[in-house]
């Protein structure tokens, strides 16, 4: 299995085989863009591949459930390009999703809160936004020890 440390890279790569595209830009496109004025701002941030937490108020909790459910909807997004739901790739993602998942019931504390209904809502609500997700569990990937 792979060290959490290659997390980032797997789901990097991931993003950059899903979101690539095989037209290349002609010659004209590519100097038509050279010749336009800079990127209007906040450009540079919209097109990185890390994410980050919208709601910068959310609880610890909160953040736990958004981690597993960005990762298992990365999993589930992934699995079609490598082997299928048991592949070594989509087993590692799955398992950061858990931690996040085991994270999220250390935080409940008593509350009454059931983490995978939690995790399976947010999974549901966002699982059109795929890329944003992904750059999300790029982001929780990145804060695991």
């Amino acid at each position: 299995m792979f060290p959490c440390r290659f997390l980032p890279i797997l789901l990097l790569s991931t993003i950059a085989v899903a979101c690539s595209d095989s037209s290349e830009p002609t010659a004209e496109a590519a100097g038509a863009q050279a010749s336009e004025s800079s990127d209007p701002p906040g450009v540079a941030q919209a097109l990185s591949l890390a994410g980050k937490f919208d709601d910068q108020d959310m609880s610890a909790y909160d953040r736990a459930i958004a981690c597993a459910a960005a990762l298992r909807i990365t999993a589930r997004a992934l699995a079609p390009m490598t082997s299928g739901e048991n592949s070594r790739e989509v087993r590692l993602i799955n398992t950061a999703s858990d931690q996040f998942a085991s994270r999220a019931r250390n935080l409940d504390e008593g509350t009454g809160q059931d983490v995978a209904v939690d995790i399976a809502a947010r999974a549901e609500e966002k699982a059109a936004d795929r890329t944003g997700q992904a750059q999300l569990a790029i982001t929780c990937a990145n804060s695991l020890d």
